[in-house]
């Protein structure tokens, strides 16, 4: 008697940065493990990016993209609201249409996966994330005020300053969603985290075994499914990025970026340069332009004028030309570097959280 074909359904949230580990993910199921794929897109806008097609396009011999428009919010949230309160309202209006989208599939799914609005989450986010509704009944204050480190059982601690954006202001709406987001994640049946096990065994170990952590949050099962990411053909920059990188010994890099939302100020940007200068350490850092500045999203690396770049210290560029490598990007062209970083040279490179 033939096995039935087990039937994945993959939610992915609007926007290319999410879609595009969905996507990778479910590739990865369909082609090693013969598992019948079914991607729901959920689309923010009437008319599909070219972008988003061709992503889409690009994976269609191997799984199934169902896009489900998102539900109009401009009723229910501001528009100046900020992106993960977007999001989160947007995918909990768009929970009837997913619905109906599933029920009126030919095979229902056996498994329901979903992101968690971002692509490069790791075991120390996630700890962090869950556990923030423990911290947020220990904690007096704001956590940036205070003097001690986060303690998560098991984890290494949390240095108040090292909070994701979300816990800066406990007074903010924001908040709220984030620590709504980490409650609801426990309910489920297990979690996918993309990392690997050799990269972060203490933190894994903890969500999994730590009798304090389960005790408190209850974690289901987790498993790590990274690095998932797309390998990026070395062309233009990213031919540069791979010729330096050859360069340099392993293990000798640290690798800086913020990620898709990580928006700085000019200041920290300023202090995050002289810190990186005085340490004599080799270094390649993705800098986003700092809130409120406006960049054309040109490339710029070390060694090219100063005058490039006005929120950097004067001279830093010049100075650091022989140890770093600094690109100046937007928010996909820096998903796109972060990929190849991390597919291509792990071994080369080793990050600051």
């Amino acid at each position: 008697m033939a096995t039935r074909q087990l039937h994945v359904a993959m939610l992915a949230s609007p926007g290319v940065a999410h879609l595009l580990p969905i996507l990778l993910l479910g590739h990865r199921l369909a082609t090693h493990h013969n598992l019948r794929v079914t991607v729901l897109a959920v689309t923010a806008t009437a008319t599909t990016p070219q972008s988003v097609s061709q992503l889409i396009t690009s994976f269609a011999s191997h799984l199934s993209v169902i896009q489900i428009p998102a539900a109009d919010i401009s009723c229910v949230v501001p528009p100046d609201a900020k992106v993960v309160m977007q999001l989160c309202v947007m995918m909990r209006e768009t929970i009837p249409a997913i619905r109906t989208t599933i029920s009126a599939m030919d095979s229902r799914p056996h498994v329901l996966v979903g992101d968690i609005f971002a692509n490069e989450y790791t075991a120390w986010f996630t700890a962090l994330f869950t556990y923030s509704p423990v911290l947020d009944k220990q904690v007096v204050g704001q956590y940036v005020d205070n003097k001690e480190p986060l303690e998560i059982p098991g984890c290494r601690p949390v240095r108040p300053d090292e909070v994701v954006d979300p816990m800066l202001n406990r007074a903010d709406e924001n908040y709220d969603v984030y620590l709504s987001q980490a409650i609801g994640v426990t309910l489920a049946d297990g979690m996918l985290i993309n990392t690997w096990e050799d990269l972060e065994p203490q933190t894994l170990n903890a969500l999994r075994s730590n009798e304090i952590l389960q005790s408190v949050v209850k974690y289901k099962p987790v498993y790590t499914v990274g690095p998932v990411n797309k390998r990026y053909e070395p062309d233009g920059l990213k031919g540069e990025v791979v010729e330096w990188l050859d360069k340099q010994p392993d293990r000798s890099v640290i690798y800086v970026s913020f990620g898709s939302g990580g928006t700085i100020s000019a200041e920290q940007i300023n202090e995050l340069a002289w810190g990186l200068e005085l340490s004599r350490q080799r270094f390649f850092w993705v800098v986003r332009p700092p809130t409120g500045h406006v960049s054309d999203g040109s490339f710029f690396k070390a060694g090219q004028s100063d005058a490039t770049c006005d929120y950097l210290p004067e001279g830093f560029l010049t100075r650091t030309q022989k140890v770093g490598f600094v690109v100046l990007s937007l928010k996909i062209v820096g998903l796109k570097l972060s990929s190849l970083i991390i597919s291509m040279y792990a071994s080369r490179v080793f990050a600051i959280p």
